[in-house]
């Protein structure tokens, strides 16, 4: 084992444990589940989601003329929506018809809301007729119209409660007994990660049926949220939809702001055209359930699989969007991370660790379930100070498992490379 020399690294002025990922990285496979809602203009956009988002929608019959082809090119799978009962049909019909890659569609969105679809359940079943004349055309799977929580301004029939949207699909489904919907779709606007996960978990347990969460950010209703906020909620939910079966799939909302990525409410996962946000950054990094990364390979912390006791925080470097893991140094809970990783044949590798720490530190690495083997970090004096140490790895030929847990000590970490 040996130790490089220091380097310096200015991040911020927060003390913290780090994990920091740069946007270049690539995960080479993502999760079908992975999608945005976003009217995407721009092909350059489309583009950059190429192997990170899997499809997008943008709440209408057709995609932008400029991003179509684009979509088709770069493997984005686009999805169809019957915004409202007013729905251009035709022009849906001959979007299908020149594009039998198509397999959803979406229904009304938001029909409980005045100011969007706005349609009573028993209007929304009387045309269904529409959707599923259309599904059963192209041989396509119906996503039921989308609930969020409303004001309460559209009637639903023998409750008080016209706000839910449990009530508005126990409405619909009494006056549409003969339809066909093959999922649930969701949008969650909501001020933590366990008020969501329980929000989908009923929808799935009353009705039975998978659920595309088609829109959701973190709001708390006090116009307090922060981007650090932000990505603790997107990477928490995420790798949460990754393990659950029921949610088939999920889109962040939005792409694109008018007062941009740095401004509340720090949703952007798009910045200039072309380029991820810092937010885009996390989002488009996190591995899906079944991705081994290959090595020999240099692995940012973006691509954990998991991940237990961490924050994030966003910085920049080189002109790229940085995002840090990190935990106050006064947390008495020790970070873990977990990585899927693929070797071609027994291997001893080349283990590299870029890390800072203000005192010497510890940590463990275990593969699969074998014994961990324990590394002691010396102290950089600084966590903005960095450094490089090695260690030989062996790790036999197909898929596994790499756990690393600090064990004591409040270290930084940057990457780790595998190398031959």
């Amino acid at each position: 084992m040996k130790r490089r020399p220091l380097t310096l690294k200015a991040i911020g002025l927060l003390t913290c444990l780090s994990f920091t990922f740069v946007a270049k990285a690539e995960t080479t496979q993502i999760s079908a589940k992975r999608g945005l809602g976003y009217s995407l203009t721009q092909t350059d956009d489309v583009s950059l989601m190429k192997n990170h988002i899997a499809w997008w929608y943008n709440w209408t019959e057709t995609p932008n003329t400029n991003v179509a082809y684009s979509t088709e090119q770069n493997a984005v799978e686009y999805v169809p929506m019957a915004w409202g009962s007013d729905f251009d049909q035709s022009a849906m019909r001959s979007y299908l018809a020149a594009h039998n890659e198509i397999k959803y569609i979406l229904a009304f969105n938001e029909p409980n809301f005045a100011d969007q679809a706005n349609l009573t359940p028993q209007e929304a079943a009387d045309n269904w007729y529409k959707i599923e004349a259309i599904a059963d055309e192209f041989n396509l799977k119906i996503v039921a119209p989308a609930m969020n929580y409303s004001p309460g301004d559209v009637d639903i029939p023998d409750t008080d409660n016209d706000g839910s949207p449990f009530e508005y699909l126990d409405a619909f489904f009494a006056a549409c007994t003969d339809c066909r919907v093959d999922y649930l779709a969701v949008h969650a606007y909501m001020g933590n990660v366990s008020s969501v996960e329980s929000y989908l978990n009923q929808f799935y347990e009353r009705y039975q049926l998978p659920v595309w969460l088609t829109e959701f950010n973190l709001s708390t209703g006090n116009s307090d949220e922060t981007l650090e906020d932000q990505m603790d909620f997107l990477a928490e939910l995420t790798r949460w939809f990754e393990a659950q079966d029921y949610i088939y799939r999920y889109a962040w909302f939005i792409g694109r702001t008018d007062d941009g990525a740095d401004s509340y409410p720090y949703v952007d996962i798009l910045d200039d055209v072309g380029q991820w946000s810092k937010l885009g950054a996390l989002y488009s990094g996190i591995p899906s359930q079944d991705y081994y990364q290959p090595i020999p390979a240099r692995i940012e912390a973006e691509h954990a699989l998991a991940i237990t006791g961490f924050h994030h925080r966003a910085t920049s470097a080189n002109e790229e969007p940085v995002v840090q893991l990190f935990s106050n140094q006064d947390d008495e809970q020790n970070g873990t991370m977990t990585f899927q990783l693929y070797s071609s044949s027994d291997t001893t590798y080349n283990w590299t660790l870029n890390y800072a720490s203000a005192s010497d530190s510890t940590i463990s690495l275990q593969i699969d379930d074998n014994s961990a083997q324990t590394i002691t970090l010396p102290s950089t004096y600084n966590i903005y100070v960095w450094s490089q140490i090695d260690s030989a790895l062996s790790i036999p030929s197909g898929n596994h498992t790499l756990t690393i847990s600090v064990l004591s000590g409040k270290p930084g970490f940057d990457w780790m490379q595998f190398s031959q």
